[in-house]
């Protein structure tokens, strides 16, 4: 995705949408959107982490 969007507007994406998921899961009610919610969390901060397998 780095190579498509570039370093700096992957990162900021991946940490507006971290940061969104981590003040949803705050705000959670119930045990589902409780699991939705953290695993919004860890797939955006993973996100720029994962190494490409295009050439």
């Amino acid at each position: 995705m780095a190579d498509r969007l570039g370093r700096k507007r992957l990162f900021l994406l991946t940490l507006v949408v971290h940061m969104a998921a981590t003040t949803a899961t705050a705000f959670t009610t119930g045990f589902g959107a409780f699991v939705l919610c953290r695993f919004a969390t860890v797939r955006a901060s993973a996100a720029g982490t994962r190494p490409s397998t295009r050439p």
